[in-house]
């Protein structure tokens, strides 16, 4: 039972590609006993893709330049019970802030030196990401985020111990450079897309508004 992250970089006709990387996800769908003994476990995969807007510039806050990235957080979250959350809804990032709701499943970490942040660079830091394990018939939020922690030397990251502050919503508040969430979702052979957020995307006015990169990171909202 294995998943794993691989870079796959698409365009379309016309207009600049939307699609910027593919992770996918490997998951064994179980042990099938038989009179005669057992069978090789089914595999199949789920195509877990991160996109974002090509019309929506990725920018810091206030629409100013991005800083660098060095260090990167994949995390499985398993939802405990869909039936739980408010109206049905199937909401990972309420569902993520709520140890009751959601569950850290599993999560990787990649170390490097600084490079530049746009969710293209992010594909690149990510290819060939592995989990080993990830149960089938079980529904998951899957949540990455790429922060600066001071990383020395080259770009290229190895993987590294998860340190807590890197998804410390206080830290991360100065430190978080890009985020992307999914909606929950079992194991299926239909593609599972993650909108890149940026520290500049905002929604509403600047006083009922807030924005759609703290919501990912969990970071409480100011005026």
């Amino acid at each position: 039972m294995t998943s794993f992250f691989g870079e796959r970089m698409r365009g379309f006709m016309g207009r600049r590609p939307g699609l910027l990387l593919t992770l996918t996800l490997t998951l064994a769908l179980g042990l099938t006993a038989t009179a005669t003994g057992c069978r090789e476990p089914q595999m199949h995969e789920t195509p877990v893709e991160l996109t974002r807007d090509p019309d929506g510039p990725c920018v810091g806050p206030q629409g100013g330049p991005l800083l660098p990235m060095d260090t990167y957080v994949v995390q499985l979250y398993w939802v405990i019970d869909p039936a739980r959350l408010p109206e049905g809804r199937l909401d990972c990032e309420q569902c993520v802030r709520d140890p009751e709701l959601c569950r850290l499943d599993r999560e990787q970490c990649r170390c490097g030196g600084p490079t530049e942040t746009s969710p293209r660079q992010l594909g690149t830091m990510l290819a060939g990401l592995r989990f080993e394990g990830v149960e089938a018939d079980t529904l998951y939020c899957v949540r990455v985020i790429a922060l600066e922690d001071g990383g020395l030397g080259p770009p290229e990251p190895d993987r590294c111990a998860c340190d807590p502050v890197y998804t410390d919503p206080g830290a991360l508040a100065t430190s978080g450079r890009l985020c992307a969430m999914s909606s929950p979702r079992d194991t299926s052979p239909l593609e599972l897309r993650l909108e890149v957020r940026c520290p500049g995307d905002r929604y509403g006015d600047r006083q009922g508004g807030g924005s759609f990169f703290d919501d990912c990171l969990g970071i409480a909202r100011t005026q």
